[in-house]
């Protein structure tokens, strides 16, 4: 699986972009740190960002608030200090992030869409992935 990780067209422009004028970027992800890891080898998404955070390395899972406070923390600013969540998972991505008092950004590609989304996203991005 990590070895079809790939970035959208435009991920890494767009995360230089948010660098440049002075974002700080972290990751928090469920799962394994081996997957998760190799994932972001996969897709050359490490060297922009502060900080990775993996549930499997702090305990809790998305949408537990406890891992936005570690990625932020992982950041070197608290939680409370606000932010951006983008992310591909209503359920646990938008409604974790939204509870965490954070903005959210859904990613929604054809796999991923769902009627029964109740978590209204702050902004949504639709892609279609092409298989």
């Amino acid at each position: 699986m990590a070895r079809s990780a790939r970035c959208f067209p435009g991920v890494p422009e767009g995360l230089a972009a948010l660098r440049a004028s002075g974002w700080m970027l972290g990751i928090a992800a469920n799962g394994a740190i081996a997957t998760q890891k190799a994932k972001l080898r996969a897709t050359g998404l490490v060297p922009p960002f502060d900080a990775v955070t993996i549930s499997e390395a702090v305990g809790p899972r998305k949408p537990q608030r406890a891992l936005f406070e570690a990625a932020a923390a992982a950041c070197g600013v608290p939680l409370t200090a606000g932010g951006w969540i983008v992310g591909d998972n209503p359920d646990t991505d938008m409604a974790g992030a939204r509870a965490a008092g954070l903005r959210t950004v859904w990613v929604a590609g054809a796999v991923r869409m769902r009627a029964r989304y109740l978590h209204t996203p702050d902004n949504l991005l639709r892609h279609h992935l092409n298989w």
